[in-house]
């Protein structure tokens, strides 16, 4: 008969793994959330398909069936916890709206910059990224995931300079730069720790970003 479900090894009697799970229609949703608890303690080079396949209780292959990698299973995981679509949709009204709860009296730079850190204060977004930022380098998929995390800012980022006016080619450029700064920024305050930047609060690295950010947005 046939299933939708790919082969799974079968426990052979005195032998075999005990524990194993067949793919069950929770199959996915258990694997994501050991996947979550693995990559928020142990990082995104530590918490391998195997690990997290064996305290989900399935078989490593399930990962790949689901999600097509580990980078796919990371990815996934990310748009749940970090940028699922209500997210993305407060992100870019909070950027785009001077009148978003606590951007009031702000312009573009500075809600750019406030909302950036604001989802980076988060703990949970601390920990699924900075493991993922750590392994930059490592492989394409990994740094094709980095990418990704700064699309949405861009988009909303690009969509402002083209409304202001400016030509689709060069704003989709400053998008790029600024993105860029927020990511070296970033880099600065959550991963290494600067000790000049960490030791700053929020409001002041949106006094001291904003104007750099403010300038690429001018033309």
């Amino acid at each position: 008969m046939p299933t939708d479900q790919p082969p799974i090894k079968r426990r052979q009697a005195g032998g075999g793994r005990p524990g194993r799970r067949p793919g069950r229609p929770d199959t996915r949703e258990t694997i994501l959330d050991a996947a979550y608890q693995a990559f928020t303690s142990q990082g995104f080079r530590a918490a391998t398909a195997k690990s997290i396949a064996d305290d989900a209780g399935v078989d490593p292959a399930m990962i790949n069936y689901f999600f097509g990698s580990r980078q796919g299973l990371f990815r996934e995981v990310l748009y749940r916890h970090h940028e699922p679509a209500a997210r993305q949709a407060e992100v870019a009204e909070n950027i785009s709206d001077d009148s978003a709860q606590g951007m009031r009296g702000m312009d573009f730079a500075e809600r750019l910059v406030r909302e950036i850190l604001r989802a980076w204060e988060r703990p949970e977004t601390q920990s699924l990224l900075t493991g993922l930022i750590l392994s930059a380098g490592e492989d394409p998929q990994t740094d094709e995931l980095i990418l990704a995390v700064g699309d949405s800012t861009g988009e909303v980022v690009e969509k402002q300079l083209t409304e202001d006016g400016m030509d689709s080619a060069l704003a989709h450029q400053r998008s790029a730069v600024i993105v860029a700064m927020n990511m070296g920024m970033v880099y600065a305050r959550y991963i290494v720790k600067s000790p000049v930047v960490a030791e700053l609060s929020v409001d002041d690295v949106v006094a001291r970003y904003a104007p750099a950010i403010r300038g690429l947005l001018a033309g």
